[in-house]
């Protein structure tokens, strides 16, 4: 009889083993998701918009971006154009724009356009939840060619003002016989990229913590020969509008006569 109970409590013991264990089943997705799994991003994208400054090429993109499995951080959004002939320019986001946009027309026609921004440090993405972002992108031209070359410019500039050593008549004289003002005007035309052809956009994310699951997503877009051209007229504006905030430098009541940057819209498809 004692063989025959202990015999029954051991499978009790298993058969309450089990429930506890089946018990667990459910939970299971759940503790993986929230453990063990990354956040599966997906991004999707319509259009690009193209443009030129003082901070050389530029673009901007709206884009849907969705996080699932769980929720997750982006640290950084890269974007690398390759034109057809087999040139690469590398883009990191910048600022994360309203998509509230004031437009307005400027005496040539040309189309100004004003967005509320802030700096791109990160982008939470909740769980399940499409983002619409609009992003703007600087080329990794900017910040060697500008700290090599246009930022000791505008300093001594900026320190000839301070000391009353330039009016009118001296900056004209300084910047034509100027080395650095020659370096700066060579430069600007030389940061230009944007040509007629065939191109290819390929976005890349990386998480703040590095855990994500996320497949590069590649783009096909096309400049024709007028809409470089348009673009190209940006190298002549560039130069005109830093002329004009040299004067203001040295003539504080001075009213800059700036020129519109001209920006192109090319729709996206995907590869």
């Amino acid at each position: 009889m004692d063989q025959i109970a202990t015999a029954g409590l051991d499978n009790l013991g298993y058969i309450l083993a089990a429930l506890g264990a089946c018990a667990w089943i459910p939970q299971v997705p759940t503790l993986w998701n929230k453990y063990i799994s990354k956040p599966k991003i997906s991004i999707t994208a319509k259009s690009i918009e193209l443009g030129f400054d003082l901070n050389g090429p530029l673009l901007n993109m709206n884009l849907a971006l969705l996080s699932q499995n769980k929720s997750g951080t982006i640290g950084t959004i890269k974007a690398i154009i390759t034109h057809e002939d087999k040139q690469e320019t590398t883009f990191e986001w910048s600022t994360i724009a309203s998509g509230v946009e004031n437009k307005s027309t400027d005496n040539n026609g040309g189309t100004i356009t004003n967005r509320s921004s802030v700096e791109a440090l990160m982008l939470h993405l909740p769980l399940d939840f499409t983002q619409v972002i609009s992003l703007w992108f600087f080329s990794n031209l900017k910040k060697a060619r500008f700290d090599n070359i246009i930022f000791p410019f505008e300093y001594k500039i900026d320190r000839m003002c301070r000391d009353n050593q330039l009016d009118n008549e001296a900056l004209e004289k300084y910047l034509k016989n100027n080395t650095e003002w020659t370096n700066v005007k060579d430069l600007i035309p030389e940061m230009f990229t944007w040509k007629a052809g065939k191109y290819k956009l390929t976005l890349l994310i990386e998480a703040l913590d590095g855990k994500i699951s996320y497949t590069p997503q590649t783009f096909k877009f096309k400049i024709n020969t007028n809409s470089a051209e348009i673009l190209k007229d940006n190298i002549e504006t560039t130069l005109h509008n830093m002329n004009e905030t040299l004067i203001c430098k040295i003539n504080p009541t001075y009213q800059k006569q700036n020129k519109a940057y001209y920006w192109q819209n090319f729709m996206l498809e995907k590869c």
